[in-house]
This record gives C-alpha cells, structure tokens and sequence, in this order.
C-alpha cells in the first residue's frame, strides 16, 4: 500500500513538470468526472419508472378521480409523472390536439435530459487542444534553447530535453482527459435518449387510454339514449290490447240526441 501511494505522488509530481497546461488540464478532469457522476445519477433515478406508482395513476383515471392522479403526478416529481400530468390536465382536448402537446411537451424534457451534455462535449474537444498548446509551447522553448548562444552543449540540450519533456506531457495529460471524457459523453447521450424513450412510451399509453376512455363513454351515452327513446316509444304508443277495449268503447257509447225547441 505504501509502495502504491508513493508511485501516485511520484506520478503526480512529473506530471506537475508539464508546464502551465497542466493545470487547466486538472481543472478539466475534474469537472468532467462531477458532471458524469451528477448526469448519471439523474438519469438512472429518471429510468427506475414506479410501476406500482404509475398502475395507482391508471387505476384513478379508470375511477374518473382526474384530481387525484393529478395531486400524485405532483407529488412525485419526474419525466414521466410531468408528462402524465400534461395529458391529465388536458384530456378534454381532441386526439390530434393531445398528441400535439404530448409531443412539445416530450421535447422540452428532452431538453432536460440534454443539460450539462454539452459541457461535457466540450470538455472533450477542448482538452486535446490544451495539449497541442502545451506541446506547441515545449517545442517552442526546446527550439529557443538550440537557438541561443550562452551556456555549454550540456546545458543546452538539458533545455531541450525539458521542452520535449513538457510537449510529451502536455499532449499525453490532454489525451488522458479527452478520451474518458468522450466515451462518459456517447455513454450519457445513449442513456439520456433510452430515458426520453421510455417516457414517450408512457405518453402513447396515456393517449390511447384515453382515447378508450372517450370511446367507451360516448358508447355509454348512446345507449342510455336508446334506452330512453325506447321507454318513450312504449309509453306514446298503445299496445293492441288497449287499443281494442278503447274501440269497444266507443262504440258502446249511446249517442245522446237533443230535444228540438
């Protein structure tokens, strides 16, 4: 153990030799590992979707507690919930208007799921470039060495050795930092858009839910109205039966003739 932690502080000491880039390059790696850490952990809390949770929701909307499953994609907040509730609070929309917003609103939370991405993109492409300036630099004072006529050959090419020293360094640390740092990228995005699809496959289901649900209330409905017209067509019209003892009455009925002044 002890052998480890001096070959770490004997690493971290030639490393300390590569100049100025050195540090920004640090200050990059750092940054880069808590973004991957904190964006990694967001997105692995968004993907664990409560099915118990999400079943509870369905079960409300089958009751028509619209309220209630409004209060529970509130209080419990998340991709999926904030979608829900966007189609819970405007289900009396018509299918192609619901779609419509499902779908804006699945764009901006596409966008939250994108947040730090970029700077983590960046992040990448910018620390190899660091290391091409730390190179450019080494190579620079390597050259000025050879140029210069004070000092021994000895002394010299101790100058020159340092800037190839610190060129080697730098490209080598800015590598160390872009190469991670790219593959934690592709790892986030691929993640970042499973998430996003999942989401969306919620959002298709609480569409054709209900669409179902409107389908199975206008077909309620119109049987209710058939049950009432056909009540009303009983009572308006006779049956055979009361016809005829209504004509027998008729006719049994004497005729009443007045008296002639």
């Amino acid at each position: 153990m002890t052998d480890l932690f001096r070959q770490l502080i004997g690493g971290f000491e030639i490393l300390l030799t590569g100049g100025a880039m050195f540090f920004p390059l640090l200050f990059f790696s750092i940054v880069a590992m808590a973004l991957f850490l904190d964006k990694r952990a967001e997105l692995k809390r968004q993907r664990k979707v409560p099915a118990e949770y999400i079943a509870r929701i369905y079960r409300l909307l089958e009751n028509e507690r619209y309220d209630i499953a409004a209060s529970l994609c509130e209080n419990r907040p998340m991709l999926v919930t904030d979608l829900l509730l966007t189609g819970i609070q405007n289900r009396r929309l018509g299918e192609r208007e619901l779609n419509k917003l499902l779908k804006q609103r699945l764009r901006l939370l596409r966008q939250q799921t994108q947040t730090n991405l970029p700077l983590l993109g960046m992040v990448a492409t910018a620390a190899p470039i660091l290391g091409l300036l730390g190179t450019t630099l080494g190579m620079i004072v390597s050259f000025a060495a050879l140029t210069e006529g004070q000092g021994g050959d000895a002394q010299k090419m101790g100058v020159v050795a340092d800037g190839i020293k610190v060129a080697l360094l730098t490209t080598f640390g800015g590598l160390v930092v872009a190469a991670p740092t790219f593959i934690a990228h592709r790892y986030l995005v691929v993640l970042a858009d499973q998430v996003i699809r999942e989401v969306q496959r919620y959002g298709t289901g609480l569409s054709l839910f209900l669409k179902a649900e409107d389908l199975y209330n206008m077909q309620r409905l119109d049987q209710s109205g058939m049950d009432i017209d056909m009540d009303a067509t009983e009572i308006d019209e006779p049956n055979d039966a009361a016809q005829g003892v209504y004509d027998r009455g008729e006719r049994n009925t004497p005729t009443v003739i007045g008296k002639k002044a």
